[in-house]
This record gives C-alpha cells, sequence and structure tokens, in this order.
C-alpha cells in the first residue's frame, strides 16, 4: 500500500476508471487479501504435486480434494466449486484471482469483473424493514392483474425524476467516479493509515478529519460491499 501520508502518491486515483476504482477498495479487504493468500497456498501445492500447464495431470487434480470449496448457490444449495471458480463467485470477477499486492492489474485482461446484477425486492405490505430511513430506498406499487408494460414505463420515468430530485436534494449519491474521486481517494488513504497502524490522531491531523467515525464506516464499507455499487456503472441520464 502507498504511504498514505503523501497525497501526491495518490494522484493515480484521476485516471482510475470504474472497474478499477473497484479494485481499489477489494484489494483493501482482509477478507479478500487472506482467501487470496489461502488460495495462493493450496494452488502452489496443487502445482507441485500435479504439474503446471500444459503437462498438468488434470484427471489427478480433479480428484483432489483440495481442489475445491463448498459454495451456496443462488437457489440457496450447497455445490462444490473449484477454488478458482470459488474466489471468483465470491468476489466478483472473472479469470484468475488477482494477487492483491498487485496496485494496477489491467482493465480487460487480468482484471474482468463480473456483470453486477440489479435485484429488485419484492417490499410485502409489512415490510418496514427494508425502506427504514434510506432515501435510496422507495416502494412502488403494480397492479399484477393489468398489463404490464405501461405501467413498468410509467415507473421508469416515475423513479428517474425521484432519482434526479433526491440527487439535487443530497439525500442520495451515486457511485460515479468522477463525483466521487475525492471522497473515494480519502477513503483509500484512511485504509491505508489503518493498514500501517497509524494512531487516530495521526490519521484526523493528516486528513484533517474532526472525527474519523463516518470516514472509517464508509472506507469498509466500500471494501465489502461499495465496490460493487462503483461496477453497476449507474448514471443520472439512464
Amino acid at each position: 500500500m502507498a504511504d498514505w501520508q503523501n497525497a501526491t502518491l495518490y494522484h493515480f486515483s484521476e485516471s482510475l476508471g470504474t472497474d478499477e476504482w473497484a479494485w481499489q477498495f477489494l484489494r483493501r479487504n482482509p477478507e479478500y487479501r487472506a482467501d487470496w493468500h489461502w488460495f495462493h497456498t493450496i494452488w502452489a501445492d496443487l502445482e507441485a504435486d500435479y504439474g503446471c500447464p500444459p503437462g498438468r495431470d488434470f484427471q489427478q487434480w480433479e480428484r483432489d480434494h483440495r481442489a475445491y470449496r463448498e459454495a451456496v448457490n443462488e437457489q440457496g444449495e450447497t455445490e462444490s466449486l473449484l477454488i478458482e471458480c470459488w474466489i471468483g463467485q465470491k468476489w466478483g470477477f472473472y479469470k484468475f484471482p488477482i494477487d492483491p499486492d498487485i496496485a494496477r492489474p489491467q482493465p480487460g485482461a487480468e482484471l474482468l469483473w463480473r456483470p453486477q446484477a440489479h435485484i429488485p425486492q419484492l417490499v410485502q405490505v409489512t415490510d418496514q424493514d427494508w425502506l427504514g430511513e434510506d432515501h435510496a430506498k422507495v416502494a412502488y406499487g403494480f397492479d399484477l392483474s393489468l398489463p404490464m408494460a405501461a405501467q413498468v414505463d410509467q415507473a421508469k420515468r416515475f423513479l428517474l425524476m425521484l432519482q434526479k430530485q433526491r440527487i439535487k436534494q443530497g439525500s442520495i449519491r451515486l457511485e460515479i467516479p468522477q463525483q466521487r474521486r475525492h471522497d473515494w481517494t480519502r477513503y483509500l488513504r484512511y485504509l491505508d493509515a489503518e493498514f500501517q497502524n497509524a494512531s487516530v490522531e495521526e490519521i484526523m491531523a493528516v486528513l484533517s478529519l474532526d472525527d474519523v467515525t463516518a470516514t472509517k464506516q464508509q472506507a469498509h464499507e466500500m471494501t465489502r460491499t461499495g465496490y460493487r455499487r462503483i461496477l453497476t456503472g449507474l448514471t443520472t441520464n439512464e
């Protein structure tokens, strides 16, 4: 990680694309780093036993229980996946898992993300927990006894209008690199400061923060789920 106290070392963020921003946060996730080191160790052991391409003994490799890890699929069923598929599914990318110490993997080659699906939430009449006080969430009513196409078109127009209103009011913010670069760069510096065991007082002084609580919460959230929101590529003119 970079020297978090030196702001000039983070000027690279000016040229980051959406997929690269997502990587910057994921590579700073301690759980991902642990998963990658586990994967790398197992993979090296398997290659030591069965060889590397093109001379790898695939049949023996695929019979080895170390080559698999259990995961829960979209249907809620447990299945065994090859470890390279398991780690990709868990963290949302294709291709071979990337060493978190690689700062700038090549997008589209080394770095290739899976499509991030938008799954609408079916909100029940009594379900208030999902909406809560989050201005980014809204429930909209449909009549299933009527044709859906016109209802969906009307809902889209209404939701886009509401989205623009709430953005203008400042109650929600889209994960768009051009608009969020300043905040995201601060989060990267905070995460690197934590990684380097900097004190709270030092972080507050260098990053000009009155309190680290909000920055800490937001930075960690970006490493867990926020990086996936970046990948949705949302815009205000859809």
